[in-house]
């Protein structure tokens, strides 16, 4: 698929999705909201966007509404478990022989 057909796809669905933010992101109401909210994002920050510079707020405000119609529809995926790459498994192991 050209690179513009799918620029232009992921901005008319982005803006799509940030349309409706009204109805989806609401501020913490309570001091235990606030605490799951603190304890729940951090993820998407450990990836680099690939986007210009002018995009990066209609992307991140996408993904919030996306994450919160997930919650709300009880969507929810469990966070990936990191494993060892099998080449430092086996040298850990040669090094504490």
């Amino acid at each position: 698929m050209p690179r513009s057909t799918v620029h232009r796809i992921v901005h008319r669905v982005t803006e799509e999705v940030v349309a409706i933010r009204h109805k989806v992101i609401h501020l913490p109401k309570t001091p235990e909201d606030l605490v799951a909210v603190t304890h729940g994002f951090r993820a998407i920050f450990l990836q680099a966007l690939e986007v210009h510079h002018t995009f990066v707020p209609h992307v991140i405000t996408a993904c919030a509404i996306l994450h919160n119609i997930c919650l709300g529809a009880d969507d929810i995926m469990a966070p990936e478990e990191e494993d060892e790459p099998e080449d430092d498994v086996e040298e850990k192991e040669h090094l504490e022989c």
